[in-house]
């Protein structure tokens, strides 16, 4: 098994891989990634490499087509040149937009930010590429993954985070929702995805199927850990363009792999305490 990291990051804990082999190489440089697919000679390959950006400025279109877009090109070109039998792209619920909810793979993308854009498009490259050159590229839109080692870039890392610092965390209201899903149930999904060649070209959602309010979700983890956790309510404002529901159906992803998420989230969030050191 080999991982690509990227050249000039460090990450904590690789010690933990054990026996996988680690390559450096950025996704944006097709030259460097296509040698390293090349070494590797994978016969499953599973693209998790994203720009986050959320900004709405045009320098972050520039910056997410290069990561997201080209890279996933990049990807997926060195991927077919090895021969690799499967490709899991790992897209976004973002590329829904504001569709009504549960959200299902049949319904249209609608994006509405500069990052969810990239990643529909990607998704179409994915489907695109199947057709034309029979890469079995499957696309698997995630939710609100979550688990321990996570930035705080998320909601529940962000509480994990003011509860190690003791920082006051300002958030909205709290009243939008989210499907939230474990890290073990989603890596779980992704490996099924990885077994089937024959379902190339389609797209997957891969989610719990439950709509939990960010409100809930604080009142839950500080239930769990038998405390309060240092939070502002209502301090921020929504954003312009925030998807006040949000949670998607999993029934295509059980029907074709027999996938079902485990980890009830109350479940995951003493996990994650645990993880944490907060219990």
């Amino acid at each position: 098994m080999t991982g690509l990291i990227r050249p000039e990051r460090s990450y904590p804990g690789l010690e933990a891989l054990g026996s996988v082999a680690l390559e450096r190489a950025d996704v944006t440089d097709g030259s460097t990634v296509q040698a390293a697919v090349r070494r590797a000679r994978p016969r499953v390959v599973f693209h998790l490499a994203a720009s986050l950006d959320r900004s709405r400025s045009l320098a972050a279109v520039d910056k997410l087509t290069q990561a997201n877009v080209n890279g996933t090109l990049n990807v997926m070109r060195a991927a077919a040149a090895a021969g690799t039998e499967v490709v899991v792209y790992t897209g976004s619920y973002e590329e829904y937009g504001r569709q009504t909810p549960p959200f299902s793979e049949a319904q249209p993308c609608g994006p509405l930010t500069p990052y969810a854009a990239s990643k529909a498009t990607a998704t179409l490259w994915c489907q695109a590429l199947h057709q034309a050159i029979g890469l079995k590229a499957i696309s698997a839109r995630l939710y609100m993954v979550y688990g321990p080692g996570q930035p705080a870039f998320n909601f529940i890392p962000q509480l994990v985070h003011a509860l190690k610092s003791g920082q006051q965390l300002k958030m909205t209201p709290g009243e939008q929702t989210r499907d939230f899903t474990w890290i073990g149930d989603t890596v779980e999904a992704l490996l099924r995805l990885g077994r089937r060649p024959d379902l190339g070209g389609q797209v997957f959602n891969v989610c719990s199927g439950r709509e939990t309010s960010l409100h809930e979700v604080l009142l839950l983890f500080s239930a769990v850990i038998g405390r309060e956790i240092p939070v502002e309510m209502g301090a921020l404002p929504y954003r312009e363009s925030e998807l006040f529901r949000v949670w998607g159906s999993p029934q295509t992803l059980l029907g074709a792999t027999g996938y079902r998420p485990r980890t009830e989230l109350r479940q995951g969030l003493e996990l994650l305490a645990r993880e944490e050191g907060l219990l």
